[in-house]
């Protein structure tokens, strides 16, 4: 069983079910079952979009001639749509879906529990709502603001004097060169 909608809107844009040996399974959608009509309430207690919630359809998939000791994987996978995770108003919803294994007792023996004809299991997913941030408004304003405080460093500088040449004067005058320091030789 996997959730298909919440009330009218759709939560897969595209879904496909793959099988890890499809030369022996094929997968059919059976039908869809309807879920709650006040989703909103149930997924405002608990996050977990499932069956009971939202709109499922089950996939039934035949096995042919599974050998023993091999394994089939199913995957479900695609697109979920904004829209159907909104409007949980959750920042974080999972969606779980259910698969249940069921054999022909007549011509299967199920290894582990005679008693339990079928066996099920749930996995859930988790998805989180994460809102797209728009960055160009700090990059242009850092930007911005670090021309403006390289121009007042560098007009800071200039009133310090630091960009004046005083070797410019010192090839003017000829006095100037008489008067400039000299280091003593180190050695």
């Amino acid at each position: 069983m996997v959730p298909v909608r919440l009330g009218e809107t759709s939560i897969w844009e595209t879904r496909n079910i793959t099988s890890s040996k499809p030369d022996i399974s094929t997968c059919t959608e059976a039908r869809e079952a309807p879920g709650a009509e006040k989703y909103q309430e149930i997924l405002a207690r608990s996050p977990i979009l499932n069956c009971s919630v939202g709109w499922c359809v089950r996939v039934e998939c035949q096995i042919r001639d599974l050998e023993v000791q091999s394994s089939v994987n199913f995957t479900i996978s695609g697109s979920v749509t904004e829209g159907s995770v909104t409007q949980s108003g959750q920042q974080q919803i999972f969606l779980q879906t259910a698969a249940e294994i069921r054999y022909d007792s007549q011509t299967y023996a199920h290894i582990l529990e005679q008693n339990q004809r079928f066996v099920r299991a749930q996995t859930q997913t988790a998805l989180e709502i994460s809102k797209e941030y728009n960055y160009y408004p700090i990059i242009i304003g850092s930007s911005v603001g670090g021309l403006v405080l390289l121009a007042l460093i560098t007009a800071g500088l200039y009133k310090l004097g630091f960009f004046k040449r005083q070797y410019k004067n010192l090839l003017e005058s000829p006095e100037g060169l008489e008067e400039a320091p000299v280091d003593p030789p180190i050695g």
